[in-house]
């Protein structure tokens, strides 16, 4: 799934997604759990 989203950003820039909406977009899809490799600390 990573590699398909991988490059998101360049393809909405490509269709005209303003950079300010890219950078708004960019947490919610490719949050940072996304390149976790260890499992979370417990609670």
């Amino acid at each position: 799934m990573l590699e398909v989203v991988k490059a998101w950003k360049e393809l909405f820039a490509a269709y005209g997604v303003e950079a300010r909406s890219l950078e708004m977009l960019e947490g919610a899809i490719l949050p940072a759990s996304f390149f976790r490799t260890e499992p979370p600390e417990t609670v």
